[in-house]
Protein backbone atom coordinates (compact mmCIF):
# COMPACT_ATOMS: atom_id res chain seq x y z
CA UNK A 1 0.00 0.00 0.00
CA UNK A 2 0.85 3.42 -0.58
CA UNK A 3 1.42 5.96 2.48
CA UNK A 4 -0.63 8.33 3.88
CA UNK A 5 -0.49 11.74 1.43
CA UNK A 6 -2.12 12.74 -1.56
CA UNK A 7 -0.94 11.39 -4.75
CA UNK A 8 -1.53 11.75 -8.84
CA UNK A 9 -1.16 9.11 -11.28
CA UNK A 10 -0.51 9.33 -15.20
CA UNK A 11 -0.70 6.92 -17.72
CA UNK A 12 2.65 7.92 -20.00
CA UNK A 13 4.50 6.75 -23.58
CA UNK A 14 7.76 5.96 -23.82
CA UNK A 15 8.72 9.59 -24.62
CA UNK A 16 6.65 10.64 -21.65
CA UNK A 17 4.08 12.06 -22.92
CA UNK A 18 0.24 11.69 -21.23
CA UNK A 19 -1.85 8.56 -23.03
CA UNK A 20 -4.42 6.70 -22.41
CA UNK A 21 -5.33 3.12 -22.85
CA UNK A 22 -8.42 2.74 -24.76
CA UNK A 23 -9.98 1.60 -21.43
CA UNK A 24 -9.51 1.61 -17.84
CA UNK A 25 -10.92 0.52 -15.08
CA UNK A 26 -9.55 1.92 -11.23
CA UNK A 27 -10.59 -0.93 -8.86
CA UNK A 28 -9.40 -0.06 -5.41
CA UNK A 29 -9.43 -3.66 -2.98
CA UNK A 30 -8.97 -4.17 0.27
CA UNK A 31 -7.97 -2.22 3.62
CA UNK A 32 -3.72 -2.80 4.19
CA UNK A 33 -3.09 -4.40 7.73
CA UNK A 34 -1.38 -1.98 8.26
CA UNK A 35 -1.89 2.03 9.88
CA UNK A 36 -1.42 5.22 8.09
CA UNK A 37 -2.45 4.05 4.29
CA UNK A 38 -3.61 6.35 1.74
CA UNK A 39 -7.56 5.97 0.64
CA UNK A 40 -8.94 5.72 -3.12
CA UNK A 41 -10.07 9.38 -2.43
CA UNK A 42 -6.52 11.10 -1.88
CA UNK A 43 -5.70 9.29 -5.70
CA UNK A 44 -6.26 11.17 -8.36
CA UNK A 45 -5.38 9.87 -11.73
CA UNK A 46 -5.07 12.42 -14.48
CA UNK A 47 -6.59 11.49 -18.15
CA UNK A 48 -5.14 13.88 -20.97
CA UNK A 49 -8.35 15.09 -22.98
CA UNK A 50 -9.82 12.42 -25.42
CA UNK A 51 -9.32 13.08 -29.31
CA UNK A 52 -12.66 12.29 -30.45
CA UNK A 53 -16.03 11.39 -28.53
CA UNK A 54 -18.36 11.63 -31.79
CA UNK A 55 -17.79 8.04 -32.36
CA UNK A 56 -17.75 5.69 -29.68
CA UNK A 57 -17.59 2.42 -31.33
CA UNK A 58 -13.88 2.64 -33.73
CA UNK A 59 -14.10 1.09 -37.17
CA UNK A 60 -17.95 0.67 -36.57
CA UNK A 61 -18.51 0.62 -40.47
CA UNK A 62 -16.04 -2.55 -41.06
CA UNK A 63 -13.65 -0.80 -43.66
CA UNK A 64 -10.55 -1.72 -41.01
CA UNK A 65 -11.44 -5.71 -40.80
CA UNK A 66 -11.64 -6.39 -37.62
CA UNK A 67 -9.63 -4.11 -36.49
CA UNK A 68 -10.52 -2.74 -32.79
CA UNK A 69 -12.94 -5.76 -32.30
CA UNK A 70 -12.84 -8.50 -29.80
CA UNK A 71 -14.07 -12.04 -29.26
CA UNK A 72 -14.69 -11.92 -25.65
CA UNK A 73 -14.13 -15.79 -25.00
CA UNK A 74 -11.42 -16.25 -22.12
CA UNK A 75 -9.41 -18.19 -24.21
CA UNK A 76 -7.01 -17.01 -27.56
CA UNK A 77 -7.72 -20.37 -28.53
CA UNK A 78 -10.16 -20.16 -31.71
CA UNK A 79 -11.96 -23.49 -31.62
CA UNK A 80 -14.25 -21.46 -28.97
CA UNK A 81 -15.08 -18.67 -31.38
CA UNK A 82 -13.03 -16.05 -33.32
CA UNK A 83 -13.88 -13.01 -35.11
CA UNK A 84 -13.97 -12.72 -39.45
CA UNK A 85 -15.06 -9.34 -41.60
CA UNK A 86 -16.74 -10.73 -44.41
CA UNK A 87 -17.35 -8.53 -47.45
CA UNK A 88 -21.53 -8.56 -49.08
CA UNK A 89 -22.80 -9.88 -46.05
CA UNK A 90 -23.65 -6.23 -44.22
CA UNK A 91 -26.39 -4.12 -44.61
CA UNK A 92 -27.01 -3.32 -48.10
CA UNK A 93 -24.02 -5.79 -49.75
CA UNK A 94 -21.53 -3.36 -47.24
CA UNK A 95 -18.95 -5.60 -44.54
CA UNK A 96 -20.58 -7.88 -41.47
CA UNK A 97 -18.61 -8.91 -39.03
CA UNK A 98 -19.45 -12.53 -38.14
CA UNK A 99 -19.17 -14.32 -35.27
CA UNK A 100 -18.26 -18.16 -35.26
CA UNK A 101 -17.72 -21.23 -32.60
CA UNK A 102 -19.92 -19.41 -29.70
CA UNK A 103 -20.13 -21.90 -27.39
CA UNK A 104 -20.82 -20.11 -24.18
CA UNK A 105 -23.94 -16.89 -23.85
CA UNK A 106 -21.31 -14.53 -22.63
CA UNK A 107 -18.86 -15.17 -25.47
CA UNK A 108 -19.75 -12.53 -27.95
CA UNK A 109 -18.16 -9.86 -29.93
CA UNK A 110 -16.81 -6.15 -27.63
CA UNK A 111 -14.97 -3.41 -27.86
CA UNK A 112 -13.03 -1.46 -25.41
CA UNK A 113 -14.69 2.42 -25.34
CA UNK A 114 -12.23 5.20 -24.42
CA UNK A 115 -13.99 5.95 -20.73
CA UNK A 116 -13.01 9.27 -21.14
CA UNK A 117 -15.89 10.19 -23.34
CA UNK A 118 -18.03 8.42 -20.92
CA UNK A 119 -16.81 10.93 -18.57
CA UNK A 120 -17.30 13.48 -20.31
CA UNK A 121 -20.77 12.83 -21.44
CA UNK A 122 -22.64 11.58 -18.24
CA UNK A 123 -25.93 13.22 -19.20
CA UNK A 124 -25.68 11.91 -23.01
CA UNK A 125 -27.29 8.31 -24.42
CA UNK A 126 -26.23 6.74 -27.05
CA UNK A 127 -27.70 4.11 -29.39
Amino acid sequence: SLPLGSYEIAFLKDDLEPAWPRFVLPRWEGIPQCQGFVSASEIIILEPPSLNCDQLIVNGNMEQGTYHWQHRNGNSDTIYGGLVAVDGEGIDGSIALRHYNRRNGYAGIGQDIDTRCLHQSLDKFYE
